[in-house]
């Protein structure tokens, strides 16, 4: 006996729809399913956002301390030289030359101590023999150069990354 489409047709259409036991234990994924999901994606970027912000402050605590303290030295350093650059005496050079010792072990930026240095170093060919005695042009760099090394004791930033 063979059947033709019409009578598969009209079969199909009269039998109800039935389904597998397996699909109808679970329905499909309801308005509560879909919340959740979202709930839980939203609490994962809630928290990686809350770790980065906290890593962030932590960083920039710890680069905001770095740049006190070698503002703090820079500064002590810059004082004296310029009180050798102001009175010069063999004291007010020794003073000078141990302090400029200092930044060096104390780790300033490369900026820093170059301009330090450099500030000292002018002083020095100024104030020969403990008096101005240098040439007028080293006098004269001598002050451009203590401008330059008061921006480096009081600095916000740092030449260096961490």
């Amino acid at each position: 006996m063979t059947t033709t489409n019409t009578e598969i047709l009209q079969n199909i259409a009269t039998q109800p729809i039935t389904w597998p036991q397996a699909a109808s234990a679970r329905p499909h994924f309801g308005p509560e399913d879909v919340s959740r999901g979202f709930l839980a994606i939203l609490a994962l970027l809630g928290l990686a956002t809350g770790l980065f912000c906290w890593n962030q402050q932590r960083v920039s605590e710890k680069r905001s301390a770095e740049i006190s303290r070698q503002n703090l030295v820079a500064a002590k350093v810059y004082h004296a030289i310029e009180r050798y650059a102001d009175a010069p005496s063999a004291l007010n050079e020794r003073v000078a030359k141990v302090a400029l010792e200092l930044a060096s072990q104390e780790r300033l930026t490369e900026n820093r101590q170059a301009l330090l240095s450099n500030f000292y170093q002018i002083t020095k060919r100024c104030h020969l023999d403990g008096k101005y005695n240098g040439s007028s042009q080293d006098c004269h760099r001598m002050n451009y150069s203590r401008f330059s090394a008061r921006s480096a004791a009081v600095s916000e930033d740092l030449d260096e990354v961490f």
